[in-house]
């Protein structure tokens, strides 16, 4: 079960997008303005102090579609902590490993799964290029 991220630089950017999506009036131009203006860091503040202002700083988002989306999103008893938790090591901080391993002809799974063996030594070695980390990847 592959997650494809669609264009979205990180998960946490899928996930609110497709969070925005659930809002009635937003769709997915205006979702995807919503996620790149204010980042997932300020939405998620501003979910939890229902700042409404964040929200209608972005191009085509009024007041009234802000409080909606703060109505809506506070009535679905929405987990912040879990649409901004990030989903794994290896898609937030090893993009670049599994990029590599997909151009050499594994699978987004695979390469994730290789990745996620060697997670231990590769927090261990941070400061390591990433023609060194596809090496210890490979070496598991």
């Amino acid at each position: 079960n592959d997650n494809y991220l669609l264009g979205f630089d990180s998960v946490d950017k899928m996930r609110l997008f497709l969070t925005m999506l659930d809002v009635s009036g937003v769709g997915p131009r205006t979702a995807m303005q919503i996620v790149d203006t204010i980042g997932v860091e300020s939405i998620g503040k501003a979910l939890v102090s229902n700042d409404v202002k964040v929200f209608s700083k972005v191009p085509g988002v009024g007041q009234k579609t802000a409080a909606k989306i703060i109505l809506e999103l506070a009535g679905k008893n929405l987990d912040i902590t879990a649409v901004l938790k990030p989903q794994s090591l290896d898609v937030s901080e090893h993009a670049d490993v599994i990029a590599t391993l997909q151009k050499l002809g594994y699978s987004v799974s695979d390469a994730r799964q290789a990745v996620t063996k060697a997670s231990t030594d590769l927090i261990l070695q941070q400061n390591l290029s990433t023609a060194e980390k596809v090496k210890l990847v490979l070496s598991k």
